[in-house]
C-alpha cells in the first residue's frame, strides 16, 4: 500500500469529527472500548516509531488588527483585518490561532499546501510539549488519530504487555527477578525493532478505512435504510457520489482487488475473534447506533471494527459489483440457516432472528373477546388460578365490542369481518382465538365457514380450527355460573339495594337468545334498580367464584367450569406455539393442521 497523503486522509472533510479524534478524545474513545492507553504512552509509541498518529494540524498564529471605536455612550475595539507581514500598524492587535475549517475545500487545500496539515510518520519526532502554547497551555499543533487505529493499537498493546503474576513476584528470588526483567527487556527490544522496520498490516487496514470513510461511512453506519450526513447545506453529497471513482482510488493507494478482499477478511476476523457478542451479530446488526454505543469494552470496540469491515466491503462492491463475506457469514450459509431469500429481506430476517433469540414481541396468540369485562378479568383469572400472566407467555387480548364485530355485515362480509384478520395473524403464526356469545344463527354460520373454507394463503388447510372459536351455549354468565352465583353477584353489584333471586335469574336464562330479548340480565338489573348495571364489575364478581372454585355443579354433577377449561386451553396453545426461526419451520407449521383443519378432513 502506498503512502497516504493528507488529502486522502481528510477526503471531503465533512466526516472529520466522525473518524478523526484529537489525542485526548482518542484516549477516551479507547478507554470506553477497553483499550488501556493514555497520552503519555501514545507519545512514547510515536517516539519509538511503533505507532504514529494519523494526522497533525498546525494552527497558524495570526495577528488581528483592532481599531478603536468611540460613541457617545461607549468606547470599544473591533477587528479590522489580519496584520500581514510588512504592514504598518500602530493600533492594538489581538493574537489568536486560526481554526481549521475542515469542511471547506479551499481552506483544506491551502493548509495542506502550506504544510500546516501533515502525516506525522513522515516527520522527525518532537516531544508533544513542543506543540503547546507556553502562555495558556493550549495546543498550537493538534495531534489526530483515526478511530480505526484502535485495531492496530489493541493488537500492539497486547503484544508488548508482559504479564507477571503477583504470586511470582512474591516467591521469586532477587536473581530470578533480574533474569526475568533481563529476558523481558531483550524481548521488548526485538518487538520494537520489528515494529520499526515494517508497518503492520493492521496499520495499513486502519489507514485504508480512514481514506474510504469519506465515501462509505454513512452507509456502513446506516440504520433502517437512512444515512446521516453532516454539513448538508455546504456539501453536495449527490455530486460527490457521482464523481467518486473507486478504481482511481484503488490505483492511488497502490492496491489490488485481492488485497482489498484480504483487508476486509482481516477486519472481520479481528472483530469476530474479540467480540463477545459475535454469536449475536445477526441480532446486534439491527440495533440502532446510539444503543450500540452504550456497549462496553470489547463489545463496543468490535462495533468500530465491523464498521471498518463494512466500509471496505462497500469499496469492494464498487470495484467488482459483488460483496465478499467472512467465513460462515455469507448469504448461502445464512440461507441454509434461515431460508432462501430471507437474509436479503430485512423485515423477514429480523422476524426470524428475533424469534431465534426469543425477543420478538409479536403475540403468540391473539384472544378476541366481546367486552371490556372479559378484557379485564380473563387475564386475572389466568393469574389467580394458574399463576400465568398473559403477556409473559405471549397472549394479547382484544375487545370486539360485541358479537356483531365477528359477524360483520351480511352483504359485505360474507364469511365474517375477521376472515382476513385471521389469515393475517395465522400467516404470522399468531393464533387468532375467539370467545363469543351465541346470539343467533349467523354466529354459528360464520364459524362454520371459517373452519371449513380453504385458506387463501395456504389452500391445503382451512382458515382456522374448530376449537379456536369458542361459542358459549348462551353467554359467559349463564354457561359458567349458577343461578345462585349470578343472583348473589348482581345483589353485590347493587350494594344490596335489591335482593335478586335464583328464580329471576332462571327466567333470564330461559328468555336469553329469543327474539327481541337482548341482554336479559342487564334488563332485569335496570328494571329492579332503576339504573344500568356495570357489566365489568358484574363479571368481576362472578370471576371471584371461579377463582375460589374452578368447578361447579351441573345437573348434580361437579364439572370444571367451561371458562376455566377455555382459559387453560388458551394458555396451553400460546405456550406451545413456538415461533419459527427459519423459513422451513414456518412452512412446516403453515402446511400442518396447527392453524387449520386439512381441507380433506374438515371438522365442524
Amino acid at each position: 500500500m502506498k503512502e497516504i497523503t493528507p488529502h486522502l486522509v481528510l477526503g471531503h472533510g465533512h466526516f472529520f469529527q466522525n473518524t478523526l479524534l484529537s489525542a485526548s478524545r482518542f484516549v477516551d474513545y479507547c478507554k470506553k472500548r477497553g483499550v488501556k492507553i493514555d497520552e503519555r504512552r501514545l507519545e512514547k509509541f510515536e517516539e519509538l516509531g511503533i505507532f504514529y498518529p494519523m494526522l497533525r494540524i498546525k494552527h497558524p498564529r495570526c495577528k488581528q488588527k483592532l481599531k478603536k471605536v468611540i460613541t457617545e455612550t461607549d468606547t470599544y475595539t473591533e477587528p479590522c483585518g489580519i496584520l500581514q507581514e510588512g504592514d504598518k500598524w500602530d493600533g492594538d492587535i489581538e493574537i489568536y490561532y486560526a481554526a481549521f475549517v475542515y469542511w471547506k475545500k479551499e481552506y483544506v487545500d491551502s493548509w495542506i499546501n502550506d504544510g500546516l496539515v501533515y502525516i506525522p510518520s513522515k516527520e522527525t519526532f518532537q516531544p508533544w510539549s513542543n506543540y503547546r502554547i507556553e502562555d495558556d497551555f493550549q495546543k498550537q499543533t493538534e495531534t489526530y488519530y483515526s478511530i480505526f487505529q484502535t485495531l492496530p493499537l489493541y493488537m500492539l498493546t497486547h503484544l508488548i504487555t508482559f504479564p507477571i503474576g503477583i504470586e511470582n513476584l512474591a516467591t521469586w528470588t532477587q536473581k530470578e527477578i533480574k533474569n526475568w526483567f533481563k529476558s523481558a527487556k531483550q524481548s521488548a527490544k526485538s518487538l520494537v525493532k520489528s515494529f520499526q522496520e515494517s508497518e503492520g498490516v493492521r496499520d495499513e487496514l486502519a489507514k485504508l478505512g480512514q481514506v474510504l470513510s469519506s465515501r462509505y461511512l454513512p452507509y456502513a453506519e446506516k440504520y433502517e435504510g437512512m444515512i446521516s450526513l453532516p454539513q448538508q447545506d455546504s456539501f453536495d453529497w449527490r455530486q460527490y457520489r457521482l464523481d467518486w471513482n473507486a478504481k482511481k482510488v484503488l490505483d492511488e493507494l497502490g492496491l489490488t482487488v485481492e488485497e482489498v478482499a484480504h483487508f476486509y477478511q482481516l477486519a472481520e476476523m479481528e472483530a469476530s475473534k474479540d467480540d463477545p457478542l459475535d454469536r449475536w451479530s445477526d441480532l446486534v446488526q439491527f440495533v440502532r447506533k446510539s444503543k450500540k454505543e452504550q456497549l462496553k469494552d470489547a463489545a463496543l470496540l468490535a462495533q468500530t471494527w465491523r464498521v471498518l469491515g463494512r466500509i471496505i466491503n462497500l469499496f469492494h462492491r464498487d470495484l467488482t459489483g459483488d460483496f465478499i463475506y467472512f467465513y460462515g457469514k455469507d448469504i448461502k450459509t445464512k440461507e441454509r440457516i434461515y431460508g432462501q431469500g430471507i437474509p436479503q429481506n430485512d423485515l423477514a430476517f429480523l422476524e426470524y432472528v428475533s424469534n431465534k433469540f426469543g425477543v420478538n414481541p409479536r403475540p403468540k396468540l391473539f384472544l378476541f373477546v366481546e367486552g371490556n369485562g372479559e378484557v379485564e378479568h380473563f387475564p386475572r383469572l389466568a393469574v389467580e388460578l394458574f399463576g400465568i400472566n398473559f403477556s409473559e407467555i405471549g397472549i394479547q387480548i382484544q375487545n370486539l365490542h360485541g358479537v356483531s364485530g365477528f359477524e360483520g355485515n351480511k352483504r359485505i362480509d360474507k364469511y365474517g369481518a375477521f376472515e382476513k384478520l385471521i389469515e393475517y395473524y395465522h400467516d404470522k403464526q399468531t393464533i387468532a382465538f375467539f370467545i363469543l356469545d351465541d346470539e343467533g344463527k349467523r354466529v354459528k354460520r360464520v364459524k362454520q365457514e371459517l373452519i371449513t373454507k380453504a385458506s387463501k394463503e395456504h389452500s391445503n388447510r382451512t382458515i382456522t380450527r374448530n376449537e379456536y372459536i369458542k361459542l358459549w351455549d348462551k353467554n359467559v354468565e349463564f354457561d359458567n355460573f349458577t343461578n345462585k352465583e349470578i343472583a348473589e353477584a348482581m345483589t353485590k353489584l347493587s350494594e344490596n339495594r335489591y335482593l335478586f333471586t335464583e328464580h329471576e335469574i332462571e327466567d333470564c336464562r330461559n328468555r336469553f337468545g329469543k327474539s327481541n330479548q337482548g341482554d336479559t340480565l342487564s334488563r332485569l338489573y335496570k328494571d329492579k334498580c332503576d339504573y344500568g348495571s356495570n357489566k365489568i364489575r358484574l363479571l368481576g364478581n362472578l370471576i371471584d367464584y371461579a377463582v375460589i372454585s374452578p368447578k361447579f355443579e351441573v345437573d348434580g354433577i361437579e364439572v370444571v367450569r367451561p371458562l376455566v377449561k377455555t382459559i387453560e386451553d388458551v394458555t396451553y396453545l400460546a405456550m406451545r406455539n413456538y415461533q419459527p426461526s427459519r423459513l422451513e419451520s414456518w412452512k412446516k407449521t403453515q402446511n400442518s393442521e396447527w392453524l387449520g383443519h386439512s381441507v380433506n378432513d374438515k371438522t365442524s
